[in-house]
């Protein structure tokens, strides 16, 4: 599990508070004949890790996209990938907020106020010393709220400590939804990969929060008792649901959310949606780089072993942290419009802010083992329905 953390050294009656942040950069856009020709940097910001994202807001205009540089931890220069039509001259350009870490601030009378990203379960821990051979010992478990959470210590017999704070697993997850841990990997597909696409430019992906994702495809069982109807073309209660719309798979998050709130599965604002496209190949990959995570026919169903049907979730063998069917059975839905993949460091994508077609990922009973690559990518008018194609929700937080 990858953690951040900052360490403080505690004498007993130490007080004060010292507070860590970041500011947002800002910068100015200059257009010629409706279309954005250069943006200058007006405040370089702070705080920043990895470039921000950079967009446009004017109420009309299409097609101008632009990347930012950094210099330490601000905004340097932001470059014009593409200068995009109908903009006025008023356009603003909007750059992304640094990314908020999880941090300690002290206060006096020995309490730690934690802050970071709303709704993770983090830890609190503490050693009496740093080191390779330091044992860390639990302090407390909490979910992040707004305002943060602050920690009285009990420090009587020990005049020095070091604490950390670290992202920490939920205690109580649903039935059938594996933890995946927060991380970093390289998205796409390295040019000699075999069946490689030009739109897998491999690139590092950050992935700041854990969620909870479901071991299987939805099945038809648990798509009627939420959405009361059953689509899908092959009947089988146990099968994954399939001849289903992007919407049909987004209400469906929507109405579990809403069925399932207050029940204490989940924090203030989480919920369950589709996964991004990020999070899936994160999940799938599973910590591996190979083109395919396992023996293709051990792990899917394709249309070389597949008898030209859906099969029951969970009967082939599952990846390396959990996930049946993350290649082949079904296609699986993603939350993102399709779109080129970033040529720098991304921090939790999203993909496009609009967009003609959705993201699918994961291959099908339909088609053949190529398609269950992990870095492979399609994409479907969100109202298209296909007897090879259904979803995955998770838990997490919610956009």
């Amino acid at each position: 599990m990858m953690w951040r953390c900052l360490f403080y050294l505690i004498i007993l009656g130490l007080s004060g508070v010292q507070s860590f942040g970041g500011t947002r950069a800002t910068a100015v856009a200059t257009v010629v004949e409706g279309s954005i020709v250069s943006i200058a940097v007006t405040s370089g910001g702070s705080g920043y890790s990895t470039p921000p994202g950079v967009s446009f807001s004017s109420g009309v205009g299409d097609g101008a996209t632009a990347t930012a540089t950094l210099v330490g931890d601000r905004v340097e220069r932001i470059i014009v990938v593409n200068a995009g039509s109908g903009y006025p001259a008023e356009v603003i350009v909007w750059i992304e907020l640094p990314p908020e870490d999880l941090r300690l601030e002290m206060e006096p009378f020995q309490k730690i106020r934690i802050l970071g990203p709303v709704g993770v379960w983090n830890r609190l821990e503490w050693s009496p010393r740093l080191g390779s051979d330091a044992s860390w010992q639990l302090v407390e478990e909490f979910l992040m709220t707004t305002n943060g959470v602050v920690v009285a210590l009990e420090v009587s017999g020990v005049a020095t400590r070091f604490y950390r704070a670290t992202e920490a697993q939920p205690p109580v997850g649903p039935a059938g939804f594996v933890w995946i841990a927060s991380g970093v990997f390289e998205m796409g597909s390295p040019p000699d990969e075999a069946d490689r696409d030009s739109d897998e430019v491999q690139h590092r992906v950050r992935i700041t929060s854990g969620f909870w994702m479901s071991d299987h495809e939805t099945t038809q069982a648990e798509f009627e008792a939420v959405m009361e109807r059953n689509p899908s073309y092959f009947e089988g209660s146990n099968h994954p649901v399939e001849t289903v719309t992007w919407a049909d798979a987004t209400e469906y998050c929507q109405r579990l959310t809403a069925k399932e709130s207050g029940t204490g599965k989940f924090g203030v604002g989480w919920g369950y949606r589709l996964p991004t496209e990020a999070e899936w190949e994160y999940a799938y990959r599973a910590g591996t780089t190979s083109a395919i995570p396992g023996e293709a026919d051990a792990i899917a169903w394709t249309s070389s072993n597949s008898d030209n049907q859906t099969h029951e979730v969970r009967t082939k063998q599952a990846n390396p942290w959990g996930l049946y069917d993350m290649g082949g059975n079904v296609w699986e839905w993603c939350s993102d419009w399709y779109d080129e993949y970033p040529i720098v460091e991304a921090m939790n994508p999203g993909g496009a802010l609009e967009g003609s077609w959705r993201v699918v990922r994961g291959g099908s009973w339909f088609f053949d083992e190529a398609d269950c690559r992990a870095a492979y990518r399609r994409c479907f008018v969100p109202g298209f329905r296909f007897y090879a194609l259904g979803f995955r929700p998770v838990l997490g937080r919610l956009p």
